[in-house]
């Protein structure tokens, strides 16, 4: 950078003062990686907040010197890490870059777990944090390559999604054409038509209370699909028993069970993992608790 065509550049009229202006670097996140890299190890600070890591993964990878932080890598990322720490923090989507940055596996798995669990769209289909700021508009996420394609937010969301709704849907269609047999050994056989009529009834009705009948398409869901999982337990828990049947033969808990079956799961993708494998080898942080 400070040889070649770059404004930064030593110019090449001997009289002329060299000046190297970085104004788009944060001053205190530059001036660590500084006192690194000019052996002033005294005054790089033992612990840094999540803002200053972030800021500070945001120089190395502009300037490809991601090494330098290998002495301070584990220690740093290391509170942030930790299991024992609650993720849903306003500006937590940072971690993302950090474990990115850092190639913290573990880290960045969990939080975009979250981040898929927690993530709302907006009415312009553009995906939101939980605190409503749109992740697009942060550059750094975006060259993450998280968000659209087959495998990114958007499409994982719609995905869980339509798969919560699709455990309604079948419910609601094999109650209506007399085909339920999950539950049904356990009911009286002459009461199994009256059962699989009776809640049928209920079901629709829950759902209709709740604003979900008839069984709407994945794109009307705005919420999170944590929000929407809670929502489609509600439902569950509306369903009311018939009152004619001595067994328990609702369809409420085996829901519950297809609902909650739906899983919170991520998969990373093999670019993903090798980019976070050649990261760690960089830091050191290859050997992580698992």
């Amino acid at each position: 950078m400070l040889y070649g065509g770059f404004a930064e550049s030593k110019p090449s009229n001997k009289g002329q003062e060299w000046v190297v202006a970085l104004p788009a670097d944060d001053p205190i996140s530059l001036a660590t990686i500084l006192y690194i890299i000019h052996n002033k190890f005294s005054k790089v600070p033992d612990a840094v907040t999540r803002g200053e890591l972030y800021r500070l993964t945001i120089l190395t990878d502009k300037y490809d010197m991601t090494e330098v932080l290998r002495p301070w890598a584990r220690a740093w990322v290391g509170p942030l890490a930790s299991k024992s720490r609650p993720l849903g923090q306003k500006g937590d989507e940072a971690l993302l870059w950090i474990a990115w940055e850092l190639g913290h596996s573990s880290l960045f798995e969990r939080t975009l777990r979250h981040v898929q669990e927690t993530c709302i769209v907006d009415p312009k289909g553009k995906l939101l944090d939980s605190h409503g700021v749109c992740l697009a508009d942060n550059d750094h996420m975006k060259a993450l390559d998280i968000i659209d394609g087959t495998n990114g937010l958007l499409a994982r969301r719609a995905s869980r999604i339509q798969s919560l709704l699709w455990v309604m849907d079948i419910k609601v269609r094999t109650l209506a054409t007399g085909r339920e047999a999950v539950f049904s050994s356990r009911c009286e056989r002459e009461h199994l038509d009256s059962c699989n009529i009776w809640y049928l009834g209920s079901l629709i009705r829950s759902l209709a209370r709740a604003g979900y009948y008839p069984v709407p398409l994945s794109v009307s869901i705005r919420c999170s699909v944590r929000e929407f999982r809670t929502k489609l337990g509600s439902v569950c828990d509306d369903i009311r028993k018939n009152p004619i049947s001595l067994t328990t033969c609702s369809p409420a808990s085996e829901l519950r069970l297809l609902l909650a079956a739906v899983g919170t799961s991520i998969e990373l993708t093999n670019a993903q993992r090798k980019r976070l494998q050649q990261q760690a080898a960089k830091t050191g942080l290859q050997l992580q608790d698992p």
